[in-house]
């Protein structure tokens, strides 16, 4: 009979990765554990390990977050986080809730090997103002970070000279 495992992650408020703390209990263990039941000033997370996970591995956690943006209209924007979490997680991009998707006015990077995720708008336009959110999975769990895209008009001066014709 194979024990279940419990991943418990504690995460500071003030970090976007899980704290020094975390570990890996038995479930026996963890009913055992009065730690759950103490009210915490950072946030517990718990993902259940089953014995069909054939490697040990972690949630994946912002290492950096994405910072917010401000462009004028028709500048490039560039979005970039550092994301880590084994197995290495998948990648996802999202704009104002809906799926952000390679095209030739989006490029999205992600080098597995390092970890780095970036989202490029070659030419912004109002339309793509909003908040942009980036997603990370694998069987561990998910995390995500988010930051605004603010996209500011050109100013155009228009010079009308009026001259009175006499004729």
């Amino acid at each position: 009979m194979s024990s279940k495992c419990i991943s418990m992650l504690d995460f500071d408020s003030r970090q976007s990765k899980p704290s020094q703390t975390s570990k890996w209990l038995t479930e026996s263990s963890r009913l055992q554990s009065t730690r759950l039941d103490k009210a915490l000033t950072s946030t517990s997370l718990l993902l259940q390990r089953t014995s069909a996970d054939t490697e040990d591995g972690c949630p994946p956690y912002f290492v950096t977050a994405v910072e917010p943006v401000k462009v004028m209209d028709g500048e490039k924007a560039r979005f970039c986080a550092l994301v880590a979490g084994s197995p290495k997680p998948e990648v996802s991009w999202l704009h104002d809730g809906r799926p952000v998707k390679e095209n030739p006015d989006f490029h999205l990077t992600y080098n597995k090997q390092t970890g780095s995720v970036g989202l490029e708008i070659l030419e912004v336009f109002p339309q793509d103002a909003g908040f942009y959110e980036c997603i990370a999975n694998n069987v561990y769990g998910m995390a995500s970070v988010c930051a605004r895209l603010t996209v500011e008009g050109k100013l155009v001066v228009v010079y009308i000279s009026l001259f009175k014709i006499y004729l």
